[in-house]
């Protein structure tokens, strides 16, 4: 082995301890807060999309049940039209109310999916430390289930 290989060897086995000590958790707490924020981001998104369609649907919803309403108060006391209005009314109004209650619902259902998707990432990121082997013939470093050689000095 020429005096440059060992070197290195040399220096890796050295440095390598150091980095993975005092560098890694760096760059583990880099990677998990970089992809928590992405991953709030994302479901910020989401929420406001479904949030939105959910909100329009529940302000039609209410809108119909206001008309039917009028119509109501438009028609004759005690006749079927009255009765067919006031019970279309009360059925938009059912209507508008679920559609809010989806709204919270989807709302906390995606809240947890996100607290545990970033909880079971942050996991998965702390449970692996890269590894390096040096051999005459070569260096491999393994991060996870992933290995890579390194090129030769």
């Amino acid at each position: 082995m020429a005096i440059k290989e060992v070197i290195i060897k040399k220096i890796v086995e050295i440095f390598w301890p150091w980095v993975v000590k005092n560098i890694w958790p760096l760059i583990q707490d880099y990677i998990i807060s970089l992809t928590g924020d992405s991953i709030a981001w994302l479901v910020q998104k989401i929420k406001d999309l479904f949030s939105n369609k959910a909100n329009e649907r529940a302000e039609q919803a209410t809108e119909k049940s206001k008309t039917a309403e009028q119509k109501a108060a438009h028609a004759e006391k005690d006749s079927s039209e009255y009765h067919a209005y006031k019970a279309e009314a009360e059925v938009w109004s059912k209507v508008a109310e679920q559609y809010k209650k989806d709204i919270e619902d989807l709302k906390k259902k995606v809240t947890a999916l996100e607290k545990e998707s970033i909880t079971d990432f942050k996991e998965d990121i702390q449970e692996f430390t890269p590894e390096v082997k040096v051999t005459e013939q070569s260096a491999i470093v393994k991060i996870g289930n992933v290995t890579h050689q390194l090129p030769k000095p």
